[in-house]
């Protein structure tokens, strides 16, 4: 109590401030063990309503048209976590409210094309303990990534060939 009494004698009418915000590389952790239990209401709860997700590739999320809301980005998030994603962090660091590093992923499709670990860089933005902004692009120094880049890209173009074919283009 005295304590209590000298510390308002000493502060007279300042106001407090609200309480530190969670530091973001401990909320990315976070984010990443939900990821590998399979957690999709916990990686979803993750994201501020507004967020943005960009992912590599030219795909769902991809950076020319990225998926913008939580309701865009949850279809993918249920099918990478579907598609038993696993992510293993190398490196982390933040600046300020932003988080940047490097992971090693793996998934059931990565598996059945025969290929295992996929490096990526994230980066990935924090505003009230939740994320807003979420980049990932593909580590192509990594000599097992950029094969796999190469792969999904073949995929892609045989894909596009298979498909004009059975339509007679």
């Amino acid at each position: 109590l005295l304590l209590a009494a000298i510390l308002l004698a000493t502060t007279g009418n300042t106001v407090w401030a609200s309480p530190p915000q969670a530091d973001p590389v401990d909320l990315y952790h976070q984010h990443i063990l939900a990821t590998n239990r399979g957690d999709l209401t916990a990686v979803m709860a993750d994201y501020a309503s507004d967020a943005t997700f960009i992912a590599p590739g030219a795909g769902p999320c991809g950076a020319s048209a990225p998926c913008a809301g939580k309701a865009a980005i949850e279809p993918l998030w249920r099918a990478l976590i579907a598609g038993h994603l696993e992510a293993g962090i190398i490196a982390l660091q933040a600046t300020g409210n932003t988080v940047t590093g490097t992971l090693n992923t793996v998934s059931d499709t990565q598996r059945t094309a025969g290929f295992g670990v996929v490096r990526i860089k994230v980066a990935v933005t924090y505003a009230n303990d939740k994320i807003t902004r979420d980049v990932v692009e593909y580590d192509l120094s990594d000599q097992a990534t950029a094969a796999w880049v190469d792969a999904v890209r073949l995929t892609g173009v045989l894909r596009a060939f298979t498909d004009a074919s059975s339509r007679g283009d």
